[in-house]
């Protein structure tokens, strides 16, 4: 569902105009985003300048936020199970909106990504050394990514193909947050 930035009324995802007002919707067009570590924490950034959300420690789980805020878009957490931390993507309604799984006998998934049931919805893919392809549930490839500079904690720049809107802005910085997290093993496992 998207809605119309003129008039506010909502319309279907194949809609080109407003019913209402006969706004155009503009297509989504690519977009730049970077995962910046921080002092107190990581960063999510439009355009390497842009400060779209901040992920946070606290107590054992990221609390992913808008700038200035306290109040969590999605807390990332990681519980324990068979093969070693899965991490979680959990709403402010304390719902599981996603799961990374590892996979097995694929030897280039990085993680299986479900949403908060069991239906799959996208696979993040190792490209070489420092690429990840996140591909969705349709095969498309919705992000590239790519670790920037040297060292443990580095930041990934991020090639959005298929921007969606704020919620899909928010989970694909928790999906490649939790990755990168996973990579560090800096992210355990709550029990």
């Amino acid at each position: 569902m998207k809605t119309c930035r003129s008039c506010g009324l909502p319309a279907p995802p194949s809609t080109l105009r407003c019913a209402y007002c006969a706004n155009g919707f503009t297509p989504a067009l690519p977009a730049v985003y970077r995962v910046a570590p921080g002092v107190a924490g990581y960063q999510w950034l439009r355009h390497e300048s842009v400060l779209v959300l901040e992920a946070h420690p606290s107590v054992g789980v990221w609390r992913l936020c808008r700038p200035g805020s306290q109040d969590a878009v999605l807390t990332l957490q990681a519980t324990d199970g068979p093969g070693g931390a899965s991490p979680a993507l959990i709403d402010g309604h304390g719902e599981v909106v996603a799961t990374l799984a590892q996979p097995s006998g694929d030897a280039g998934a990085l993680a299986l990504v479900h949403d908060g049931g069991s239906k799959l919805v996208a696979v993040a893919r190792g490209d070489g050394p420092s690429g990840i392809h996140l591909v969705d549930g349709t095969g498309e490839v919705t992000a590239l990514a790519s670790r920037a500079g040297t060292g443990a904690r580095i930041a990934l720049d991020v090639l959005v193909t298929r921007p969606s809107a704020d919620a899909g802005e928010a989970m694909l910085f928790g999906i490649l947050l939790a990755l990168e997290l996973s990579r560090l093993g800096e992210l355990r496992g709550v029990l």
